[in-house]
């Protein structure tokens, strides 16, 4: 009974004490009213069926990682095609290669990227606003773009005139990357030019295992390290915009390179003795590739009251090499005379060209037309064989209606026709040809 009293009685103390310095401790502050005006939907979303997400540099900086592709994980549906810290490629939704289109500036991105060891040549820094459309594009950019589209686009020049600069430092301890961007510009009325600076450089990448199998051969990892995987990347570029008005032009001129090794394990004829730890992690040997991209682009556009037309212009030169110690599987060839170490050399040119309308018709309807072509040739050399030299042209001609039902609903439809044309020139492999021989087949079935 009297343990019941004492329990009632502190239960009482305990409620009055916390009243009482509810009361004198805790301070009531009313704030004002919040109003949310915007709508939870993106308005790029509801102008298109397909799922679109709009990237700004805040989240580019975020999650920066020195690599565009690997930036871009963070989107839900993307995803990087990585080997090692120099190759990169998009997938969305589980899609890539020649299935994904990366514009820059508008102008598609075109190099030999029909290849998982083959990245993207775009200086990570330099990318500042991103648009990635998931899901079939190819009525608006083609065949190439089936699986989605990456379009990277320059930021709006600043407002005033002004004189502007940034530096950007990178560190990663897993391959002791450092890298270094530098961007300068200038503001001056109607004129508009910025020219940016980047360079990394990466060792031997490191991972956590002492061993790895290779053609059912399994090869030593010296120190859990990849031997002759490290690297290194220079770009430049320069831009400038003109506005007056209803019109507004801009030109690029960039210039992307990159040197990459490959472990001697896995490329070429396996050997224990080349993928000994030489004590250097930063080195580049043979086997590596080469890669450099060079582009110049303009983009025009002039808007009337309702209107928008657009023209886009470019030229790119893609130049891959894969350079090895010279090997064969035929024992009668001969190294070449002249680079006797290039197994491989891709050189690509491309011409291309679009032009887009955009017509408002009312608040509800829209209408956009266009017309792209593009001019292709590839070139090759090296003592080893993998892909042909080429000729390609491609054109087409596209329009695609919206009708802004309601708010939230957006129908839209279009129709788009192409016309293509590959001109593939013949290859003679005539060490293949003699081997054959050798090994007793006929003549007329080589």
């Amino acid at each position: 009974m009297h343990i019941r009293i004492c329990l009632y009685m502190l239960s009482v103390w305990f409620a009055l004490s916390v009243t009482a310095q509810t009361a004198d401790s805790i301070k009531v502050v009313e704030l004002q009213d919040i109003v949310i005006n915007d709508s939870p939907a993106k308005p790029a979303v509801l102008n298109s069926p397909l799922q679109v997400e709009l990237i700004g540099k805040e989240f580019l900086q975020r999650h920066f990682s020195g690599n565009l592709m690997q930036t871009l994980e963070h989107i839900p549906g993307v995803r990087s095609m990585d080997i090692g810290s120099g190759f990169s490629k998009p997938m969305i939704r589980g899609m890539g290669f020649n299935r994904i289109t990366v514009t820059e500036n508008g102008i598609k991105q075109e190099g030999q990227q029909w290849g998982a060891d083959h990245g993207l040549e775009i200086d990570a820094f330099n990318a500042e606003r991103i648009i990635v459309r998931k899901g079939p594009s190819s009525l608006l950019y083609g065949s190439d773009a089936m699986g989605g589209v990456i379009e990277i686009l320059p930021l709006p020049a600043p407002v005033g005139n002004q004189v502007f600069g940034e530096v950007l430092l990178l560190g990663k301890s897993v391959n002791g990357n450092l890298g270094i961007s530098i961007m300068g510009g200038i503001k001056q009325n109607n004129w508009y030019f910025k020219i940016r600076f980047s360079e990394q450089h990466y060792g031997d990448y490191r991972i956590p295992t002492d061993t790895v199998v290779y053609l059912t051969q399994r090869l030593p990892v010296h120190n859990r390290r990849l031997k002759n995987t490290a690297g290194y990347e220079r770009n430049i570029s320069f831009f400038t915009e003109y506005r007056r008005r209803q019109y507004s032009s801009n030109y690029t001129v960039s210039n992307a390179y990159q040197k990459n090794g490959f472990f001697p394990g896995a490329h070429g004829v396996p050997d224990a003795a080349t993928i000994e730890d030489d004590g250097n992690h930063r080195n580049i040997e043979l086997p590596y590739s080469q890669v450099n991209h060079f582009k110049i682009m303009t983009h025009q556009q002039y808007m009337w009251e309702n209107v928008i037309a657009s023209l886009d212009i470019g030229f790119q030169n893609n130049r891959r090499q894969e350079w090895s110690l010279f090997h064969t599987h035929y024992g009668t060839q001969e190294p070449p005379t002249k680079d006797p170490d290039k197994e491989l050399g891709f050189y690509l040119n491309t011409y291309s060209a679009a032009a887009k309308m955009k017509w408002h018709a009312s608040g509800k309807w829209e209408h956009s037309a266009g017309w792209d072509t593009q001019y292709q040739q590839n070139r090759i050399d090296g003592y080893s064989f993998l892909l042909p030299e080429y000729r390609r042209f491609t054109t087409g001609v596209m329009w695609l209606t919206m009708f802004r039902a309601t708010p939230n609903l957006c129908v839209s439809g279009g129709a788009r026709f192409d016309y293509g044309k590959v001109t593939i020139e013949s290859y003679q492999d005539i060490h293949l040809q003699n081997w054959l021989q050798q090994m007793g087949v006929q003549a007329d079935m080589i």
